[in-house]
């Protein structure tokens, strides 16, 4: 060990102070590339970490079993046994519609057992299931519409066979739960039609119909102390599927002979049943037969006894109207003589009403003549005055009252009022009134009485005609009373008849309909005998060509949920291989050239430590410790924020697509050390290098400067329109970028890295969005989709259509054929949604089927089919090779690939019905409506499709929209994590090659100052060099950005998921400017170092 002086210490210190800015960018830059390194490549290991825990926490299954005859105790008693077995347990399951008030859903309906141990869920809120009509359901996200706590659900299935699988159909959710066993909110095919899984529930296993287990889950030994997502758990599991296969070998034949045993006998008891059945049916052909008989005679009985009824309400109606009639007559002639009389009176009282003015004046004219005569005959004998007499006043007072019959000289008011005065008044008054009638008192009286006569006579003929009257509407009402009662007992004689008739009619219908019903029954039970006859010859077929039984056993990798977050696991392992490697890279270039420059610096000092005796790695011992101590500072920092931060925000980000447990933290040992020790070594062994070439020269020679690099005229120079017109300080600045060519370089490179890092950020971004973009709007026309039941008729299908057209969401639809198959080529299989159309006008309606590269339109021929560019990547398929594809019954035929399109999301293959049906000698129906919606909200649609009864199922874009959304959101928080740390790295580095330039030049830069150059010339020489290095360097990085992305994204594909490879102009513009604003914004940060350097620095001596 070497020994190290006090004084080399002080060195040591005194190096790291009076250089700490270049000390602490080294450190940044070092902290930063260790902390993505560690933080992003460490996120796949966390995130596997974190999952495979809750796994083995819930005892998720290290293998499934599936078979074509389903399962019983005996098979999972012999896989418990096998020696690498930790526990085997039986399980169930089935597809169905679950519905409510609010949604329907394809759901998987998993059997519940308190007593099992595999597969256990975690309850997140509720309870557990207590019977067969209580069920827990999937918990899920705050993004998914789910079931919730206290729904009740309608269970059921397309095919009508739910009581072959479940013994209910109706059901209560009581809690809910999450598993590892569904970590993706998107889940595998189901059994029904291919549809995809919406969502799961377990329900106790009580409720299950069936006899026999539809899967075997498998614990291993030694399966929790492997890393589920490691190729030593893939391996490990591959040897007990292997050894698992040869049991089945055994077990699946002994199932097999088993069903076949069971079905023989269950045909024996069919076939007896058709007998006893064909029994029984002639013998209700017979009895029906029969009892049609007997009912025809009980009709012609009925119709005999209602003609005699109906002669007899006749005759009776007859005599009725006769009497009626008689006495009608009889009562019409009274009443004519009684109006008669009647009219004679009234024209009697129309003659007196003429006089009746004349009377009533006659009559008050009497009246006052014979109270003026009263008066008169008042009034005393003696001719005495009144007018004190108070006996005689109220007889003036009176007399006064005819005032209009006294002569107008009398006066009874003022004066004397003599007898003989009031005599001769009255006298008078009378007189006038005799005169004013123009008849004596006697006539006017006797003309009164004649009158009053007539009236009384009128007033007694009027009695007389009312009471006739009356009499007379009594016999009207007893005749009408008599004709009523009559009449009310043949109508209820009629209406007897007519009922009895109604009868007879019914009779005769229920006849008619009992003979159809017999014939329709005839037909029906000896089509059922004929269908039941089929079908036990088919069963009698079916046993003896049953297939070979087989068992499927898949380990957890396999199964979809962990397959898919394996997937994404790799693609996380894939970023974290190349971006983060790559920024690795760059911060280790930086930091090298940061050394390198720093030594060169130093060579004076090592100069005189090797003029004192020191040896060769005593001088560069301080140099070594400088860069162990920056680089080891910045590793641990760096791996201290980095497994902090990237795993947690990659891992919460993620939380948007995986239903993933709460986050602990593994720390990554391995990637620390590895980063470690790379930084360790780069740095030390650059470090030793450069200070092992430069103590190959003499001390003496160490003591001066390096000889700087001569000046040579520029290739510029020699192009005279852009030399000749260039400043002497941009002149200056080409011969300077030219004459340091290994910093021209080194600058370059480092900000062309950081630049590249922002391409690939930003391209990430943008090719995702692509995809989207060009699936949904571009190539994809339609909303959404529709199954149509198969046993549809054709006029229910028109009704059905015109319904949806009438729907103020749907825009238009168009049948045709869709469903899931395979296609193979060279062994290779894969899962394709194959679809089937007429020709190619109604293909252009869906889709725009052309190449990516150019979109050069690809019509639909008979000559071939056309599949999706992602399946021919994955299978190695070219246009005009021939593949096997899969018919819609599972046939499978070759078929030549006419043509590859652009596609994005699923593997498809397009074919036209022509050459189907020629292909497969098979006509077809039309089972999907391909739906295109006017609006964006197509809820009352998509509920009106889910709620028929003619539709299987539906399925709308705009769930997958929201899926990829939700992922392109996930992975927009991840490019933004890049593009920050590509950013501060740009800044860092941009920051320590500028501080370096100008420690560099302090003895340049205070000379321009002695020579007389302002503040404001010197930082223009200065930052022009820096600015035409930074702009060259964003724009080096362009290419190199734009090849690692297209490598990236190639590397990043999954399964059924093709993404786009182009960088849009504005992800490069921006990559440019941010780098070049970093720079502006550095010169900006150093302008206070360079107006710090004095100009007595250009006078210290050089040697």
């Amino acid at each position: 060990m070497v020994k190290i002086y006090e004084t080399q210490k002080k060195d040591i210190v005194r190096l790291i102070q009076n250089t700490k800015g270049r000390f602490f960018s080294l450190v940044a830059i070092i902290i930063i590339g260790v902390a993505f390194f560690v933080g992003v490549s460490g996120s796949s290991y966390i995130m596997g970490k974190n999952v495979d825990a809750y796994a083995d926490n819930t005892n998720l299954k290290d293998i499934t079993i599936y078979s074509n005859y389903g399962f019983d105790d005996e098979d999972v008693d012999a896989i418990s046994q096998m020696s690498q077995v930790d526990k085997a347990e039986g399980s169930k399951f089935v597809d169905v519609l679950a519905s409510n008030s609010r949604m329907s859903k394809v759901t998987r309906v998993h059997s519940y057992d308190a007593n099992n141990e595999i597969n256990q869920f975690v309850l997140k809120e509720g309870r557990l299931p207590q019977n067969e009509n209580e069920v827990v359901c999937e918990s899920g996200t705050e993004m998914t519409d789910l079931f919730a706590v206290g729904d009740e659900i309608t269970i059921s299935r397309p095919e009508h066979d739910l009581s072959d699988f479940l013994n209910v159909e109706k059901v209560k959710v009581v809690g809910l739960v999450d598993t590892p066993l569904y970590i993706n909110e998107t889940k595998e095919t189901s059994t029904l039609s291919n549809q995809y899984i919406a969502t799961y529930m377990y329900i106790p296993s009580d409720a299950f119909s069936m006899d026999y287990f539809t899967e075997i889950n498998v614990l291993t030994k030694q399966g929790k102390s492997l890393y589920a997502f490691s190729d030593a758990y893939k391996e490990y599991c591959a040897e007990v599927k292997e050894d698992i296969q040869d049991l089945g070998i055994v077990q699946s034949k002994h199932r097999r002979d088993t069903i076949i045993e069971q079905a023989k006998e269950k045909y024996q008891e069919g076939y007896e049943e058709y007998r006893d059945a064909l029994r029984e049916f002639n013998d209700g052909i017979k009895d029906g037969e029969k009892q049609l008989e007997d009912a025809e005679d009980e009709l012609a009985s009925g119709k005999e006894q209602i003609a005699s009824g109906k002669q007899t309400l006749i005759d009776s109606q007859n005599t009725l109207n006769e009497q009626i009639s008689l006495n009608q007559a009889t009562l019409d002639e009274k009443q004519n003589e009684l109006n008669q009389a009647k009219a004679k009176l009234e024209d009697g009282k129309k003659q007196l009403d003429v006089h009746a003015d004349e009377i009533s004046q006659a009559k008050n004219l009497v009246n006052v003549y014979d109270t003026l005569g009263s008066i008169k005959s008042r009034l005393p004998e003696e001719d005495k005055d009144l007018s004190d007499d108070p006996q005689y006043q109220e007889l003036l007072e009176q007399l006064k009252k005819f005032s209009e019959f006294l002569p107008p000289d009398s006066n009874l008011n003022d004066g004397k009022i003599l007898v003989s005065t009031v005599a001769s008044i009255i006298d008078k008054a009378q007189a006038k009134i005799i005169e004013e009638a123009g008849m004596s008192i006697d006539e006017i009286r006797a003309k009164i009485k004649e009158y009053d006569d007539g009236l009384a006579q009128y007033e007694q003929g009027m009695t007389q005609v009312i009471s006739g009257q009356s009499q007379l509407d009594a016999a009207y009402q007893q005749l009408e009373a008599t004709r009523s009662s009559s009449q009310s007992q043949i109508d209820s004689g009629w209406a007897e008849i007519k009922n009895n008739t109604s009868k007879i009619n019914e009779g005769e219908t229920s006849l008619e309909e009992g003979k159809q019903t017999l014939e329709e029954q005839r037909q029906t039970g000896q089509q059922k005998l004929n269908e039941a006859k089929e079908k036990l010859d088919k069963a009698k077929q079916d046993i003896e060509d049953l297939e070979k039984a087989k068992w499927t056993v898949l380990d957890r990798t396999q199964h979809y949920g962990m397959e898919t977050y394996s997937g994404t696991v790799d693609q996380m392992a894939a970023i974290g291989n190349i971006f983060p490697v790559f920024f690795f890279l760059v911060s280790a270039l930086v930091c090298l050239t940061t050394m390198t420059r720093m030594i060169d610096e130093e060579r004076g000092q090592i100069g005189i430590l090797r003029a004192l005796g020191y040896t060769q790695f005593q001088c560069a011992f301080k140099y070594l410790f400088y860069a162990f101590s920056a680089t080891l500072i910045g590793c641990i920092i760096g791996s201290i924020i980095g497994t902090l931060t990237f795993p947690k925000i990659i891992y919460e980000s993620w939380k948007m697509l995986y239903i993933e447990p709460d986050m602990h933290l593994y720390i990554p040992f391995h990637l620390i050390i590895i980063a470690t020790i790379s930084f360790l070594i780069v740095m030390c062994f650059t470090t030793y290098y450069v200070c092992h070439q430069s103590m190959k020269e003499v001390p003496s020679q160490l003591l001066r400067p390096a000889s700087p690099k001569l000046g040579k005229s520029t290739f510029i120079e020699h192009i005279g329109f852009i030399w000749n017109h260039l400043s002497f300080t941009w002149k200056v600045t080409v011969r300077n970028l030219l004459r340091y060519k290994r910093r021209l370089i080194m600058t370059v490179i480092g900000v062309g890295g950081c630049s590249a890092l922002m391409v690939i950020g930003f391209g990430i971004r943008d090719s995702i969005n692509q995809m989207v973009k060009l699936q949904f709007t571009d190539i994809t026309h339609y909303d959404g989709s529709a199954k149509i039941n198969a046993e549809i008729s054709s006029e229910d299908k028109k009704t059905l259509i015109e319904k949806v057209n009438a729907d103020k969401e749907a825009a238009s639809n168009l049948t045709a054929v869709s469903y899931t198959g395979i296609v193979t080529f060279n062994d290779e299989e894969e899962t394709v949604l194959t679809q089937v159309f007429e020709n190619n006008a109604e293909i252009e309606q869906l889709y725009t089927l052309r190449t990516r590269k150019g979109h050069q339109p690809i019509p639909l021929t008979d000559e071939g089919i056309i599949i999706s560019e992602k399946l021919s990547e994955d299978l190695n398929i070219h246009t005009g090779d021939t593949v096997t594809i899969e018919s819609k019954k599972g046939i499978r035929k070759k078929v030549q690939v006419s043509g590859i399109c652009e596609m994005y999301i699923q593997h498809y293959a397009f074919i036209s019905k022509p050459l189907y049906e020629k292909l497969f000698d098979t006509t077809l129906e039309d089972d999907t409506m391909f739906i295109t919606c006017s609006t964006d909200d197509s809820t009352h649609l998509q509920k009106m499709l889910a709620n028929d009864s003619h539709i299987d199922s539906i399925s709308f874009y705009d769930v997958t929209l929201e899926n990829f959304n939700q992922m392109v959101s996930t992975l927009n928080y991840i490019i933004i994590i890049l593009i920050v740390s590509s950013m501060a790295l740009a800044f860092v580095v941009l920051g320590n090659l500028m501080n370096i330039n100008i420690s560099e030049r302090q003895r340049e830069i205070a000379t321009l100052k002695v020579l007389g150059f302002r503040k404001k010339e010197v930082q223009s020489y200065v930052y022009k060099e820096n600015n035409v290095l930074t702009l060259l360097g964003a724009v080096a990085g362009l290419p190199l950005g734009i090849a690692i992305h297209h490598w990236i994204m190639r590397e990043l594909q999954f399964s059924y998921v093709m993404y786009g490879v182009d960088v849009m102009p504005l992800s490069l513009f921006l990559s440019v400017i941010l780098t070049a604003t970093f720079g502006i914004f550095v010169n900006l940060l150093m302008r206070k170092k360079l107006s710090a350097i004095a100009m007595v620095e250009s006078l210290k001596s050089v040697e």
